[in-house]
């Protein structure tokens, strides 16, 4: 961390202060990586913010899903947005007001990354969300940038974003009530798939 330009730098300080965590190891390995060097600034201060905000678990994830399948760093959304771009949003934007009292900014965004890290993790859990959950599985598998897309909007402060063939989907506000025992993204996920 000491190498990278002071802004990145005071990103992620807080992240690699324990230079024994698991947290510093990933940081260390993502910011030796050909992957790392290869990228534009931008995108290396998307990334400092990802990996400042994201948890233990999820920072895991992401280095496992960087290191794995690069390609997914260049990954883009309808819009032309990057995967790390969307995941920035996703990391640092407002939580929607419905997710306060049962959840965090953290949590959704390691939820994120480890659906991304592995895709095969996605389920329904005890929820009849069967036909959703194949969709999302398949949306995560092939088109992550997407994905990272539509959570950000449905866990944003709008709790809504339109998809790539038109139509919202929309924040459920009894989600955390009926997690039916999914991770909270897929079932925030899921429900909005199910209103829809």
């Amino acid at each position: 961390v000491n190498a990278q330009p002071a802004d990145l730098k005071a990103i992620l300080q807080a992240t690699v202060s324990t230079p024994t965590s698991k947290s510093a190891k990933v940081v260390d390995n993502v910011l030796g990586s050909s992957l790392w060097k290869g990228l534009p600034a931008a995108e290396k201060a998307n990334l400092a913010k990802v990996m400042a905000a994201a948890g233990e678990k999820g920072l895991v994830a992401l280095g496992a899903a960087l290191e794995g399948t690069p390609e997914l760093a260049k990954a883009t959304d309808r819009d032309g947005k990057s995967m790390l771009q969307g995941l920035a949003d996703l990391a640092t934007q407002p939580l929607n007001a419905a997710l306060y009292a049962g959840t965090t900014k953290q949590k959704i965004l390691d939820d994120v990354l480890l659906q991304i890290a592995n895709p095969d993790r996605v389920e329904q859990g005890n929820a009849p969300t069967c036909t959703v959950t194949s969709m999302q599985f398949e949306l995560v598998r092939d088109e992550a940038a997407e994905y990272v897309r539509l959570m950000a909007g449905l866990t944003g402060p709008k709790g809504k974003i339109e998809m790539r063939g038109g139509g919202d989907l929309k924040l459920d506000p009894d989600t955390l009530a009926t997690l039916d025992k999914r991770p909270t993204a897929q079932a925030i996920f899921q429900n909005a798939a199910m209103e829809y």
